[in-house]
């Protein structure tokens, strides 16, 4: 099964309570012996769509909803809520207010903490809008991806940072000047262990790319349990992607299809789901 996050949020901002929560739920999978199962559905929002492939089977055996009202205090609640109260600040005047559904902080953390141990999670990153620059990156998607790649990891996943080639040499320093911290005793083989479990892979703009390059999104489609899209560039309307200013990154061959692994992942899933 694969299940799709969008956070349309910075993720420099959502990444830490997201893991946060993450660690909140972690005794439902394993103290309190819960099994989340997520079923044949698909479910969608303004801010978050999941779609079922591969790997887990079956219905939910609890909805998330009764998961929290069974098992989490209303403090806990609270501080989620205030949590995602805190996120949804639209500083900058940008209209997000009305892309932001109630719950869904909980809901991707619970996403994270109910995955078969030893699950592959994709996180799809980069938003290339500084134009005019030699590297492109914006700054919230790296350190953002990085925060909860480690997370994943420590939960005993494997993660696949997936970007576009313009953001290659941002991500990659990234990924190698990463600190990570291990659970006592901490000790060289748990840390080369999660090096190991962490992988980059990037892709060109959509003039460029080759077969061999679409193929390489077909098996990271089929192959993961999980996708997170943070901090990433998503086609409008007329299929390209653009700044907060209106200028379009994908004219200028900054933006790899990245979103082509997400249809992949779906239409998997369809298809699986109806053999």
């Amino acid at each position: 099964m694969v299940r799709i996050i969008n956070n349309p949020q910075s993720l420099l901002v959502v990444a830490v309570p997201l893991l946060l929560i993450v660690q909140l739920l972690l005794p439902l999978s394993l103290g309190l012996g819960v099994t989340l199962k997520f079923g044949q559905r698909i479910r969608s929002s303004s801010s978050s769509s999941i779609s079922m492939s591969r790997g887990m089977k079956n219905s939910l055996e609890k909805d998330e909803e009764e998961v929290d009202d069974c098992y989490l205090t209303e403090g806990t609640k609270s501080i989620i809520g205030e949590m995602e109260c805190i996120i949804g600040q639209d500083d900058g005047g940008r209209g997000m207010k009305s892309l932001i559904v109630p719950g869904d902080l909980l809901k991707g953390a619970m996403c994270v903490a109910g995955l078969t141990c030893g699950s592959t999670v994709l996180v799809l990153s980069g938003f290339p809008c500084c134009v005019t620059h030699d590297i492109p990156t914006e700054t919230d998607g790296p350190p953002g991806a990085l925060a909860i790649a480690r997370a994943v990891v420590a939960l005993g996943h494997k993660v696949v940072i997936v970007t576009d080639d313009c953001n290659k040499a941002v991500f990659d320093a990234a990924c190698h000047g990463h600190s990570w911290a291990t659970t006592p005793p901490s000790d060289n083989n748990n840390n080369r262990k999660n090096r190991n479990s962490l992988s980059l892979m990037t892709f060109p703009g959509n003039d460029k790319m080759t077969r061999l390059d679409r193929e390489r999104m077909k098996d990271l489609a089929i192959g993961c349990d999980l996708i997170i899209a943070c901090e990433r560039a998503g086609p409008a309307m007329d299929g390209n992607c653009y700044t907060m200013r209106g200028i379009d990154m994908t004219s200028l061959g900054l933006i790899a299809p990245l979103d082509t692994i997400v249809q992949l992942a779906r239409d998997t899933s369809n298809h699986n789901n109806h053999n």
